[in-house]
């Protein structure tokens, strides 16, 4: 019946390969053959593209969704970066800024949170579907509202909670009510509304695995005596679990001992399908359901008449069906593939002895009162096991075998270290991950295929992560450098064998690990604080200073040289100091750093001190002052807001940051510093938390910044020691000019650009995008972008008031070299500008930021070259050939033409995305 009712459908785009491959997985069919199509079509940019309409979030989505629960090995990187590029500044994807487009892009986001973007991306998602909750609800179909549940189920979200309510209805309740004798209004509809049925029945994600709490379940949904696929009985509590392993001919597949929930009426069936999907490991059973055919790549009869699949309960070999053997709270399922079911042994007899040190491992984790001494007893034992079968290998079977034990062995210390409390323990289990690497590094010698070289290098990578947990417990730096050098050289021996390209991981892994043990050096504790009438004072012992930078740098300049020796490039690598002050009882805090202190970091080559205090953080380099003869004192005070109220919101706190060069007071800095202070009011996802600098005139300027959750803190860069609070800001949502309906192609650029307050619009409302640009409009734009200090100096321009709004701004262009004028005496501030001047502006800007002038070959594209002036070629060249400006059409530039201000906007937005961000 499954199979009939998924029948593969014509491949005519790719969400069709998509639903193909779903539907080969639920019918237990191998999909790999159309993965493998579908993996053709993925472009140079991460897209999956048959034909011109898959070129949409919906459609990336659903591949990426479809790859994953194949378990596919393809350009994920690539893939999500593409579709958080669909994201608009108000939460949607696409251009038609449609809720399910939303709620299928977030559900393919929702596996990869580790990669960079996805998070920011989810929130901004998941705030505007709060923003929509009530048309969604009340206005908004069956198909729509499945979705979106699907889409919240996938990252955790419940849609039956309170915060998802309008008037206590619910999305469900909204579901239901396009009901209509079975159906939901059509096939899609009904399919739709029954995949968010069930993730809601089963509390979790059918994508994702996200579990969610039970709020709001009881008024809906009734327990029934079988949850599972199976037919059995057996009383079920909440947090009863069972336990299974699966162990394949040769290893493949190789499922240590794992703990799993049990649902009511779980079955050996519904128990083992669970874990199989979660491990996203293919499976055919039988007609009836009552065995399984297949698991993964080997199935009955493939390696003789008597061989297939068996399981044990408890220990003891099963006749009964799967599907009607019923499983209890600490029950034991193990699955073994035999080649002759006549006989009591597994086709990995003598393999078994390491399986079975693996799960003494988890049985000693799972214990309340751990023995920490009989977790490094086990452990010694797998790998013992584990190196004596390594002078074994003869073939590249063997070494993949190997690989798989390796792998196995990677998370059973995984665990081992979330649980352990000791330094020694630690110590011990850092000197058992340098023979795992070594062993790892033997059987690489004799792997060629570039699958197997791909999952030696995942396997490599974990136990890389596992050393960077480990190193944080372990106090003894020296110990740590010692270790940390091996597990390099072990790694490196994997690497020349696998090529950069095949070990990007490892790489990215040892590096960060590098740093880690670098860090282990670099931090200076401060323990003593005097304590005066109104601060408390921490005064840095020089000599501290000394011997805290000689050891970061003699531990950089060894660890690179063991990343060098080893093909690692060891530039990524960061030399700094950090200063961490105790927390304090008193308003203001005085951190006094001894003259020689930058002197120090110089000779030492180190490239920032970092000093944390609990009411603000500072980041200084060597060049953050000019010449320091001194000692640098750094104040931040807790200020009353008297007089500000109004300004400043309750949750927020003002802090005033002072510095000195012994008694000189320093206003300005010599470049721009990092400082982060903090903030106390309540954060929800999808809020915008940013930094203003309060003036002496009691006027406020927004300084940027970004929140991070775990500190509760704001960083921003600033040249100039002063006044600062946090306060939340609007969303980029919020930003609605509605005379954008004709220029789509700019909105998002816009909406961007008026957010961080580079560009403004004539109103709140009103952008006016096919108004001219003046000169001075456009100089004031690119000023604000660029975060130029503002200067107030004297020019020569006679037709520059000093009192007209733009002036501060053109001065401060004009002495950062960004314009010259019409002439001498003459900017012509209220002109329009020409597309050719813009190109010279922000031809300065690249120039200045590094980019060299281009050929003119670039202008041949264009049969109005001829017209661009002399004093504008190269500029307009460069900027042509960086996708700043393009030509009017394909074939024109019309560099005289007067640009508006929505050309204005995509101008410096790709501008900024390409110097500032």
């Amino acid at each position: 019946m499954v199979k009939e009712k998924y029948q593969l459908i014509f491949n005519t785009s790719a969400a069709n390969y998509a639903k193909n491959i779903m539907a080969l997985i639920e019918t237990g069919q191998d999909p790999k053959n159309m993965v493998d199509e579908l993996l053709s079509k993925q472009t140079i940019e991460g897209k999956f593209i048959v034909q011109g309409w898959d070129d949409y979030p919906s459609t990336q989505a659903y591949c990426i969704l479809a790859l994953d629960l194949s378990n596919a090995d393809y350009d994920t990187q690539k893939s999500v970066k593409s579709l958080i590029k669909y994201q608009n500044t108000d939460g949607t994807f696409g251009e038609y800024r449609d809720i399910d487009t939303l709620a299928m892009s977030i559900m393919g986001l929702s596996n990869h949170k580790d990669i960079e973007g996805v998070n920011e991306a989810i929130q901004k998602a998941v705030h505007k579907l709060q923003l929509e909750k009530n048309n969604i609800i009340n206005n908004d179909n069956a198909n729509t509202l499945a979705t979106v549940i699907q889409g919240l189920v996938s990252v955790g979200e419940n849609p039956l909670q309170s915060q998802w309510r309008v008037d206590q209805k619910t999305m469900l309740n909204a579901m239901l009510k396009y009901q209509n004798e079975g159906n939901f209004g059509n096939d899609l509809a009904t399919e739709q509304v029954f995949a968010a049925l069930s993730d809601l029945y089963q509390k979790q994600s059918m994508y994702t695995k996200q579990s969610i709490s039970t709020e709001g379940f009881e008024d809906y949904f009734i327990s029934t005596k079988n949850d599972g696929s199976g037919s059995g009985g057996g009383s079920i509590e909440q947090g009863d679990e069972a336990f299974i392993s699966i162990k394949g001919y040769n290893n493949d597949p190789n499922i240590s001992k794992t703990k799993i929930k049990l649902q009511k009426g779980d079955t050996v069936l519904s128990v083992t399908k669970r874990i199989l999907k979660d491990k996203n490991i293919s499976y055919v059973l039988n007609e009836q359901k009552s065995y399984f055919k297949r698991i993964g790549k080997y199935g009955e009869f493939d390696q003789g008449a008597k061989s297939g699949w068996e399981y044990k309960l408890n220990g003891e070999k099963v006749q009964k069906s799967v599907d009607d053997c019923s499983v209890k709270n600490k029950d034991e399922i193990e699955w073994i593939y035999t080649t002759d079911y006549t006989k009591s042994s597994s086709a990995n007899t003598e393999e078994d002895e390491i399986t079975k040190e693996i799960d003494k491992i988890q049985d000693i984790l799972n214990n309340t009162n751990i023995n920490e001494g009989d977790i490094k007893k086990a452990v010694k034992n797998v790998i013992d096991q584990l190196n004596k079968k390594a002078e074994d290998i003869k073939t590249e079977a063997d070494a993949k075998n190997l690989v798989s034990y390796g792998k196995e062995i990677s998370n059973s210390i995984q665990n081992a270290t979330e649980k352990i409390k000791s330094e020694e323990t630690a110590k011990n289990l850092l000197k058992e991950n340098v023979r795992i690497l070594n062993i790892l590094a033997k059987s690489t010698e004799k792997l060629s295929k570039e699958e197997n070289q791909k999952e030696v290098s995942e396997v490599v990578s974990k136990n890389i992560y596992n050393t960077l947990k480990l190193i944080n417990k372990v106090n003894d730096p020296k110990e740590v450098v010692s270790l940390a050098g091996n597990i390099i050289d072990e790694s490196g021996k994997v690497l020349k064998v696998i090529g950069k390209e095949n070990g990007e991981e490892i790489a990215k892994s040892i590096i960060d690990m590098a740093q880690s043990t670098i860090n282990k050096w670099s931090i200076i504790q401060v323990k003593k604080i005097e304590d005066e009438s109104e601060k408390s004072v921490a005064q840095l012992d020089e000599n501290i200073i000394k011997e805290t930078a000689k050891n970061i740098e003699n531990t950089t300049k060894e660890i690179k040289k063991k990343l060098n020796k080893n093909g690692i490039e060891a530039n990524l690598i960061e030399n700094k100091m950090m200063i961490q002050i105790p927390s304090i009882s008193k308003k203001e805090v005085e951190t006094i750093l001894p003259a020689n202190t930058i002197k120090i970091l110089k000779e030492n080559n180190i490239e920032k001190v970092i000093i944390k205090t609990e009411k603000a953080v500072f980041t200084l380099t060597s060049t953050t002052f000019d010449e320091v003869k001194d000692n640098i004192i750094l104040k931040v005070k807790e200020i009353e807001k008297n007089t500000w109220t109004f300004l400043i919101p309750k949750e927020s706190i003002v802090v005033d940051l002072t510095a000195h060069i012994g008694e000189k007071s320093i206003k300005e800095c010599k470049e721009k510093i990092k400082v982060s202070i903090p903030y106390n009011g309540e954060f929800k996802t999808g809020e915008i938390v940013q930094v203003f600098y309060l003036k002496d005139n009691g006027t406020i300027e927004n300084m940027g910044g970004e929140y991070d959750l775990d500190t509760n803190m704001v960083t921003f860069e600033t040249s100039h020691f002063s006044k600062y609070f946090a306060q939340k800001v609007e969303n980029g949502e919020e930003i609605g000019f509605h005379d954008l309906k004709d220029y789509e192609w700019a909105k998002e650029a816009i909406e961007e650009m008026a957010q961080k307050g580079i560009i403004n619009g004539r109103s709140k409302d009103v952008f006016d995008p096919s108004a001219s640009i003046t000169r001075a409009e456009f100089v004031t734009f690119i000023t604000k972008m660029l975060g130029l200090n503002i200067e107030d100096i004297n020019i020569s321009f006679t037709d520059v008031e000093d009192s007209a709004w733009y002036t501060p701004y053109v001065e401060t262009a004009y002495k950062n070299g960004l314009i010259s004028g019409k002439s001498e005496a003459v900017f012509d501030p209220n002109g329009k500008i020409t597309r050719e001047e813009m190109a010279v502006i922000i031809g300065k800007v690249l120039i200045q930021k590094g980019y060299t002038k281009e050929s003119l070959e670039e202008l041949e594209r264009f049969s109005d070259k001829a017209n661009i002036a002399p004093w504008a070629n190269e500029d307009v060249a460069l900027c042509v050939k960086e996708s700043i400006i393009s030509g009017m059409t394909d074939k024109t530039f019309i560099p005289k033409e007067n640009a508006n201000r929505a050309q204005a906007a995509i101008m410096l937005y790709k501008l900024y995305h390409l110097v500032v961000e």
